[in-house]
């Protein structure tokens, strides 16, 4: 399966070409952005790669821990809820 980015990167190479065939400097000014945003790609990449030693299952591992404890903050806060709700109602009826 090919991976979206190459279309993005196609369709990128493609608005610089025509850039620079109508303008030289538009078409540097297309390439520097280009540059640019490739350069914050690439930073993105390295800062959320995996890290010598780590193994995928280890970001496995994490995601499904954050996940369970999502889930429990969330049945936290609808217990508490509920809580508030059965205390107002007591209140309301005496």
């Amino acid at each position: 399966m090919l991976d979206p980015k190459w279309g993005v990167l196609i369709v990128a190479l493609a608005i610089f070409a025509l850039a620079a065939g109508y303008d030289a400097t538009l078409g540097w000014a297309v390439g520097v952005v280009i540059v640019v945003l490739a350069a914050i790609f690439l930073w993105i990449r390295v800062r959320l790669g995996l890290h010598p030693g780590e193994s995928p299952a280890d970001r496995g591992t994490i995601a499904r821990r954050y996940s369970l404890l999502g889930r429990n903050r969330r049945e936290a806060q609808r217990a508490r809820q509920l809580a508030e709700d059965a205390r107002a109602s007591k209140t309301e009826d005496d």
